[in-house]
């Protein structure tokens, strides 16, 4: 990930920047330069030396560190390149920034008109999909590219150079020296503890970056794949104890929490299995010759915050249900509690004894026999279904009117999720079915 100034994100949006304004705080954008494209006519090897005067351009005067055409290449399959690198419209440039997770594309052409060579750049903002800022030069000669790339990236940036020294400054360093395999995996576990324990931390995500960057710095494929094995090897058992906290929860809040916490853990694999394609082929690259291993790290690392259900279209009128039904489910479980089978089947509307799930006595039976096996049984708060499933409960409710409340299923080494049907007779809340 690439540090960039707040106020550069101005300038990236074509607000002017006050060329005696002091520096501002930094922010993390990523910034992509995928290649500057040329028409017919251009001599062979021009795009590429107009890139790599673009990128020195940006880093030198203005302090911006952007990914470059190579890196770009090591990041996609064959077939995303055929179809992504080489054109230069904002639809196209906006898929290729998702793809590349980038803020920002900093791209251009090259032609010729007549006897000039015309340069033009321009700046996507990947977010709203637009173009922010455009400029051109053009030039008699391409020996004079050298002198004009400046004055023209500064043009496009809407800026006066300001940094022509060292640039460090503005760079999010990787470590000097990797972590040795032992010490990285003792910091993987302390990741992967706290993930695993609530309540959520933000400290979580600059953990995840800076293993993330040790991994990049790190020499060797060999001792690569050991230090990501710290986190693999752990993930199964890490993914298990987040869901059992979840169906545990004893309210939303909780729950929420867990989803959190997830979602963070969920960043960190995704992570993983990104370098895992581009680090082999960083190397790969140095080998033949074609390129540069990977320097840091080509995604943004933030902080990742699962949607709240209120967000879910909805979910207010299905909460709002749910608690209305809740005293009824919490009747049913302690009749079934207390083996009373004509008070349970009382509370049922339409039963079917053609269908087991439609039919007191067997659903009663099926209860039964897990209270005999030692469960205990107890409603639990929405949010402990997850996501998808909840979205799923809130979807069927809004096409039938049918209300699936959650129930669990506890023991002291197991718990897990179930769902109970009810609906509405037009004067309450009755049972329905599994």
């Amino acid at each position: 990930m690439r540090s960039i100034t707040i106020g550069l994100l101005g300038l990236l949006a074509a607000h002017a920047l006050a060329q005696t304004a002091p520096p501002p705080p930094q922010k993390d954008w990523k910034i992509v330069v995928p290649g500057i494209i040329a028409y017919p006519g251009i001599p062979s090897g021009t795009a590429e030396v107009l890139n790599d005067l673009l990128l020195e351009a940006m880093l030198s005067r203005h302090g911006i560190r952007a990914v470059g055409p190579s890196d770009v290449r090591s990041l996609l399959a064959a077939e995303q390149q055929a179809q992504l690198l080489g054109c230069s419209d904002e639809g196209c440039m906006t898929r290729l920034a998702g793809i590349l997770g980038a803020d920002f594309l900093v791209g251009g052409t090259i032609g010729k008109l007549d006897n000039l060579f015309v340069l033009n750049l321009q700046i996507i903002d990947a977010r709203e999909g637009k173009v922010t800022s455009r400029a051109s030069e053009s030039f008699s000669s391409l020996a004079e590219a050298p002198a004009r790339v400046g004055p023209l990236t500064d043009r496009l940036l809407n800026a006066q150079p300001r940094y022509r020294a060292s640039t460090a400054a503005f760079a999010r360093a990787l470590p000097t020296k990797a972590m040795e395999t032992g010490e990285f995996c003792k910091r993987m576990q302390e990741y992967l503890d706290g993930a695993s324990r609530a309540p959520y931390a933000g400290a979580l995500v600059e953990l995840r970056r800076t293993l993330l960057s040790d991994l990049v710095a790190t020499q060797y494929q060999m001792v690569f794949d050991q230090k990501r094995s710290c986190f693999w090897s752990s993930h199964g058992r890490t993914q298990g104890l987040l869901r059992l906290q979840r169906y545990r929860a004893g309210d939303d809040e909780a729950a929420f929490d867990v989803w959190r916490r997830a979602k963070e853990f969920d960043a960190m694999a995704e992570s993983l299995t990104l370098l895992a394609e581009a680090y082999p082929r960083g190397l790969e690259m140095e080998k033949n010759g074609t390129g540069r291993r990977l320097e840091e790290l080509p995604f943004a690392v933030r902080e990742e915050v699962p949607e709240r259900p209120e967000q879910i279209p909805g979910y207010a009128p299905y909460r709002q249900a749910y608690l209305e039904a809740l005293p009824l489910l919490k009747q049913a479980l302690s009749l079934v509690e207390r083996d009373d089978s004509k008070a349970f089947a009382a509370l049922f509307s339409h039963a079917d004894p053609r269908r087991a799930n439609r039919d007191p006595p067997s659903i009663m039976e099926n209860l039964r026999h897990t209270r005999k096996t030692g469960f205990a049984l107890e409603p639990c708060p929405p949010l402990a279904m997850g996501w998808s499933d909840l979205a799923s409960a809130i979807e069927r409710f809004q096409k039938t009117k049918e209300l699936g409340l959650c129930y669990r299923k506890v023991r002291s080494d197991y718990v897990s999720i179930e769902r109970i049907l009810f609906v509405h007779d037009g004067k309450a809340w009755r049972l329905l079915g599994t």
